[in-house]
């Protein structure tokens, strides 16, 4: 992919049966290795293994190191203005799903260990750093660079195709959060569809990641005070 395309743009290259096939074993392996971790425990954390199968990925089919996801946008105040949509929307998902999250299940959904409260500044600064390592460019390499692509080559980049592709791997970004219970599940799922959606849109990484950074940063900060 050039540097100046965008994702519908990838429309006119059309896979071809044998491309779709790899690309349908890859987002299967995906899946399962998602599954594999956080409902099993079979095997150590997913994020790094599916970044890893991304660079893989990427090297092998696309000859480049996954460079394209993070593409120089059109315009980068169009995509700042999009990742703070994106955030918007996400604090907004948690208050509309997490009272539907009650009404089917009592338990409220669990918190990331992660996100721990606390009061020490030097940890919490620690942690805004791991939650854009791991989270925001981890799983956005993973879910979004790589199964939500993989799925769109399945599928198809037309209307039907990439909402196919944006809910398997929102789905599959919900159970990434298994630990939650089902009500987390949920409005993971609901995260996914909003990072997803802004990937697709916009073609890159950029919002996706930044919405996702900015939004755990906050929730380590409402953790830091308290709130």
């Amino acid at each position: 992919m050039k540097d100046s395309e965008v994702l519908p743009q990838e429309a006119s290259n059309c896979p071809s049966r044998k491309q779709r096939a790899v690309s349908c074993a890859e987002m299967c392996l995906a899946i399962l290795i998602v599954v594999a971790h956080n409902v099993y425990h079979w095997i150590p954390n997913e994020v790094p293994v599916l970044f890893a199968l991304a660079i893989i990925s990427f090297r092998m089919r696309e000859g480049n190191w996954g460079w394209h996801l993070y593409g120089r946008p059109a315009s980068w105040a169009l995509l700042l203005l999009l990742a703070i949509l994106c955030v918007v929307f996400l604090q907004v998902k948690d208050m509309i799903l997490e009272p539907i999250g009650h009404y089917f299940w009592a338990a409220p959904p669990h918190v990331s260990s992660i996100i721990t409260q606390t009061h020490d500044l030097q940890r919490a600064l620690r942690t805004v750093l791991f939650v854009w390592l791991f989270a925001a460019f981890g799983e956005e390499i993973g879910y979004r660079g790589y199964l939500q692509r993989r799925a769109l080559d399945v599928f198809g980049r037309n209307g039907w195709g990439m909402t196919v592709a944006l809910v398997i791997a929102s789905a599959t970004f919900g159970f990434g959060h298994f630990y939650r219970g089902p009500a987390g599940i949920l409005e993971s799922t609901g995260s996914g569809l909003i990072l997803g959606g802004a990937y697709l849109f916009s073609g890159r990484l950029w919002a996706s990641t930044i919405a996702h950074g900015v939004n755990d940063s906050l929730a380590v900060m409402f953790s830091y005070f308290g709130w």
